[in-house]
């Protein structure tokens, strides 16, 4: 089992391609724009798609999903 969906790679790949209108079309089809900044660049608005991408494709079910989290709060815990 994988900790994405089938399908993810090919979403990065086509958020690769898109361009800037359509990445804001993609990012108001998901989860907003609420986490660009004011003056955001195209590669924000990049990063921004990326990171809504991943979100959608994650299955938070998954035993690598639990591994990754686990692993990640006992980072944030170490600091």
């Amino acid at each position: 089992m994988s900790m994405y969906y089938e399908g993810y790679t090919e979403a990065r790949a086509a958020v690769a391609a898109m361009t800037e209108q359509e990445i804001l079309n993609y990012l108001d089809a998901l989860y907003g724009r609420d986490n660009l900044p004011e003056n955001f660049t195209t590669d924000d608005l990049r990063m921004e798609a990326y990171e809504q991408c991943r979100q959608e494709f994650t299955d938070t079910s998954s035993k690598e999903y639990e591994i990754v989290e686990f692993y990640t709060k006992l980072h944030k815990a170490m600091k």
